[in-house]
This record gives structure tokens, C-alpha cells and sequence, in this order.
């Protein structure tokens, strides 16, 4: 009798792709057990948008007006946590539904903008708001889309979110540009890297707690998993510690700062507030000028006007001669005219007159010294896309005024200084003020501004603090005047020196200074954060080396 061998069968690892992709698919198929996870697993639908939205929510209070600039540091924690993990469209989504929500608390003063220039029927400027939120919010759905690309290709998710946060500061084109920056106009010493990375190094500055608190609390969330990876606490700490620690640093710029300043050279100011109405112009020049004559009983250098309240019609080929006998030669001080100045057009033009919001420097006699033009127009209120091409769109919204904007980028020259004046929205666009600054190096910054189609919103604080933030980039002081408020002087480490209220009448006196010298913001200007931009991209479409994504 033979003697029966059995052999049990072995099992076989498959070599083929097709065994390989088999077996990959019923490793994904089979049940896996909580501490058997993976790390960095996506959160619920439900879960992540609700953190989406709360982390909008911190990124609106921390914003000027609110003023609870803290919030800053931790604002962006719950949105790094919902996108860890998701699809790119997922991904996409939560960015804007963070963004949304920033901008329709933060930023629901775009409804009185509405209200006042296309005169719309309840509902439709509340409707209209959310409309343009919804574009501004794409700004923070680029965040995510980049994020949900790279992180799939196995680029580390909290590298990721900063550049790509950073990159689309820079790169997505908004209606009402703003800046993570502006969260901390208050917060002086962490405002000072200003001069060397511009707005982008303080919003970097300001991710990096962000950062570190998400990492440890997603090591927490993964806690049970097999492959979670090891936390560097080096890395947490240095981000918790970097605002401290450049904060500190800051205290010590702004010192060496303010000694530069009270070496410099003076300049009196007085700032006329007249709070007039957006449209009606009546009585608006008599107005300017009596407050001028006001202004002079303190003995003013130099007395400044805001944007473009009072009217003037040029009848002859030399405006400078209608400036001087109609507007300046009874002021007796030298002064900043904000003039809308409209000129006529040759015969057979579809439009009788070309208009340009213009600062004009007169002297003492009222003599016309220089001008500068609006160079950057704001739409729907200064033009309307496509108006010239289709001129019938300006029945639609009356309000809406057609102007033709500047070219020359050149300063004012008052004796043996040189004033960079911008007019409004222009003083809130860091390149643009780079580009001015590189233009025979101002020593003082000067703005002229109407706020007043916003109403009596958050709006005028937003955007002053976003203008004082060009004064550390370019360590120059800013003087400011509006026509509604805020009316102001902010020195060259941002502190505002002098600043009026807001929707009342009222000249501000105050002392500026002139500062010379470069930073190194000035000089680069914005070229390493579009490489940052470009490497951002690569990453959306490389896959790491060694990567298992």
C-alpha cells in the first residue's frame, strides 16, 4: 500500500498588472477596521462644509471693522482640516463656501454699493450682493482646487494650503482687491515684514500658527491609524512661536523706525472732510473753499482736498488758467485740489466730454503746479465694462460715470518734495504703489478718496487700514483725505497719527513727515511670490517622486 502525500496548495502573489490591480481592489473592498485606517481620511460632507463656513466666519471678524485681528492666527485651521483628504471638487467647494461666507459678512457693504448706483428694488440688491461675494469667493475656491490637485499627486497638504493660499492673493483678479494682511493693521509689529515681502510675507507670517495647530490637531484625528506619521514638534513649534518671535522683532523695527522719523523733515497739513453727497455737487466748491479759509486760521503747509466732489467744466484749451481764476487764487495756501475735470470732445464724438478724476497742486497764488490723472477706474461706479462699445448700458445705470483714466504714474512736485498721490481704490494695489514709489522716489504718500456710494458700513475702516499697510512697504508717511471719512495721517511703521470720524463734517491738522529711502520690498517688488505662484502650479500637475498618491 503506497503511502498517500498530500501537498497543500501555497498561495501565489500575483505578478501580473492584472493581478496586481485585482488585488488592489479587493484590498480596497475589504472591511477595515477604525484602528486599522489610514491617516489623513477625509471628514463627512456634512463636517468639512460646516468647517468651511466657520472658518469664513473667523476670517470676517478679523477683518477691519471687527477688529478681532487675533482670529487671524487660528481663522484658517478649520478649512485646512475639511480639505485634508477630499477630491479636488470637493475641495474646490469647501474654498468657496469659506470664501463666501468671509465675504458676505465682511463684505455686505457691497449692498449699499448697489443701492446707491443702480437704484434696484428689494430684493435685488441683497441678490446682487451675494452675486458678486460669490465671485469675490473664488479666490478661496482656487485655494482649494489647488490644494485637492497637489495633495493627490502626494505633495505634504499644510505646504500646500500656504502657497496656494498666498498664490491666489496674489493672482485671482477681485473687484475690491483684499489681503489676509489687513487683518493686522492694528497689530503693528507683526505688520513690519511689510518692507521686506510686501502684504504676501505678513499673510505668510499669519498662516504660520495656522498651520501648526492644524498639524497637531490632525495627528490627534488620526490618532488610531497604522501609517499615521510622526509630528514634528519642531516644526509646531517654530509656527507658534513665529509670530511671537517676529513680533518681537517687529518692536525693535519700529523703534529704529520712529528715530528716522523725528529726524525728517515736516509738513503741517490740514485734511478737508466735507461730507457731500455722492451726485449732488451743489454748493460743493463754496463749500471746500470756506473750510479752507477755516483750515488756514492754524497755519497749514499744505491743505489737502478729497476726491473729485467739486465739478469744473474746461471751456478753453488751458485748464490751468480756469483752475487758477475759478477754483484756487482766493485760497492763499497751497493746496491739493481733488477735481472732476471735464473737457470737451471734438465735434461728431459720441460723447460731448471726456472726464478724468484729477488731484491738482496749486501754490499759494493758486497757480497750477502739477496734476495727476486716475489712473485705476472702479467698475459700475467709473465706468461700465463695455460702455464705450455700447454706449446705451449708461441708461441703465445712471449712476455710473464714464471716465477716462490717467497714464502717467509721475509725483507732484511741492518745492523740493515729491508728493506720490493716488486717488481712491489706487492706494489698496501694493504693485501700483511699487511702480509710483520707483518713479523719482516720493518722500511722502498722499490719497484722495470718496467713500460716500458705500453708506455708513464697514467699508471706510476696511479700506483705510488696507491703504496704511502701503506705508511699511514703502516706509513713507501717508496722508489721507476723504470726502466722508476716514480722513487721516498714518506714519511709516503704520501707527495713525491723526484720523477724523466718519459721515461728518470736519478739517484734521496733523504733522507728516518726509522719509527717504528704499526697502527691499520696493526693489524686488512682487517677483518672488509669482515664482512661488508658478511653483504652486507644477505641483497641481507632478507627482511627488516616491510618492503612493
Amino acid at each position: 500500500m503506497n503511502d498517500e502525500v498530500t501537498v497543500e496548495p501555497r498561495e501565489v502573489a500575483p505578478t501580473s498588472a492584472e493581478g496586481r490591480e485585482a488585488e488592489g481592489r479587493e484590498a480596497a473592498a475589504a472591511p477595515t477596521s477604525p484602528e486599522a485606517r489610514r491617516a489623513g481620511q477625509p471628514l463627512s460632507g456634512r463636517v468639512a462644509y460646516g468647517l468651511a463656513a466657520l472658518s469664513g466666519l473667523l476670517y470676517a471678524l478679523a477683518c477691519p471693522g471687527f477688529d478681532a485681528w487675533p482670529l487671524a492666527l487660528v481663522a484658517q485651521v478649520p478649512l485646512i482640516l475639511a480639505l485634508r483628504g477630499q477630491t479636488p471638487k470637493r475641495a474646490t467647494g469647501l474654498g468657496w463656501v469659506a470664501g463666501l461666507v468671509m465675504c458676505v459678512v465682511g463684505f455686505y457693504w457691497l449692498r449699499e454699493l448697489l443701492i446707491t448706483f443702480a437704484h434696484l428694488p428689494v430684493p435685488l440688491p441683497s441678490l446682487g450682493m451675494v452675486v458678486v461675494a460669490a465671485y469675490q469667493a473664488g479666490r478661496m475656491a482656487l485655494v482649494g482646487l489647488v490644494f485637492g490637485l497637489a495633495t493627490r499627486r502626494g505633495w505634504p497638504p499644510l505646504p500646500v494650503f500656504a502657497a496656494a493660499f498666498i498664490s491666489a492673493e496674489l493672482v485671482y483678479p477681485e473687484l475690491f482687491p483684499w489681503y489676509y494682511a489687513g487683518c493686522v493693521h492694528n497689530a503693528l509689529p507683526l505688520l513690519q515684514l511689510a518692507e521686506y515681502g510686501g502684504v504676501f510675507l505678513v499673510g505668510a507670517l499669519l498662516l504660520a500658527p495656522n498651520l501648526a495647530i492644524a498639524a497637531v490637531l490632525q495627528s490627534w484625528l488620526d490618532r488610531k491609524a497604522e501609517d499615521r506619521p510622526p509630528l514634528s514638534q519642531r516644526l509646531v513649534g517654530a509656527g507658534l512661536l513665529a509670530p511671537i518671535l517676529l513680533g518681537g522683532w517687529g518692536l525693535f523695527r519700529i523703534g529704529q523706525i520712529r528715530g528716522q522719523q523725528e529726524e525728517a523733515k515736516s509738513v503741517r497739513v490740514a485734511l478737508i472732510q466735507p461730507n457731500m453727497p455722492l451726485v449732488d455737487r451743489k454748493g460743493s466748491l463754496e463749500k471746500h473753499q470756506q473750510m479752507t479759509a477755516e483750515a488756514r486760521k492754524k497755519r497749514p503747509e499744505l491743505v489737502i482736498w478729497n476726491e473729485g466732489t467739486v465739478l469744473i467744466n474746461i471751456k478753453t484749451d488751458r485748464y490751468e488758467d480756469e483752475v487758477q481764476a475759478r477754483i484756487a487764487k482766493d485760497l492763499k495756501v497751497p493746496a491739493i485740489l481733488g477735481l472732476a475735470i471735464r473737457t470737451p470732445n471734438p465735434p461728431g464724438s459720441y460723447f460731448a466730454r471726456t472726464v478724468t478724476t484729477s488731484a491738482v497742486l496749486t501754490d499759494a497764488d493758486g497757480a497750477v503746479q502739477g496734476r495727476y490723472d486716475k489712473n485705476y477706474l472702479l467698475m459700475f461706479g467709473e465706468y461700465l465694462p463695455f460702455g464705450d462699445t455700447f454706449p446705451s448700458l449708461y441708461e441703465i445705470s445712471p449712476n455710473s460715470t464714464r471716465l477716462t483714466p490717467g497714464t502717467s504714474l509721475a509725483p507732484l512736485h511741492f518745492g523740493e518734495h515729491r508728493l506720490s498721490t493716488t486717488i481712491c481704490y489706487e492706494d489698496i494695489l501694493p504693485a501700483y504703489v511699487n511702480a509710483m514709489m520707483r518713479t523719482e522716489d516720493p518722500d511722502l504718500l498722499v490719497n484722495l478718496t470718496n467713500d460716500v456710494w458705500f453708506g455708513d458700513t464697514l467699508e471706510p475702516a476696511q479700506h483705510f487700514a488696507l491703504a496704511a499697510l502701503r506705508t511699511v512697504e514703502q516706509r513713507r508717511y501717508l496722508v489721507r483725505s476723504t470726502n466722508s471719512g476716514y480722513s487721516g495721517i498714518v506714519d511709516a511703521t503704520g501707527k495713525v497719527v491723526e484720523r477724523g470720524g466718519t459721515f461728518a463734517t470736519e478739517i484734521i491738522h496733523g504733522t507728516a513727515r518726509y522719509m527717504t529711502g528704499s526697502t527691499l520690498y520696493r526693489r524686488i517688488g512682487n517677483a518672488p511670490w509669482y515664482l512661488l505662484a508658478l511653483v504652486t502650479l507644477a505641483l497641481c500637475g507632478v507627482r511627488r517622486p516616491g510618492s503612493r498618491a
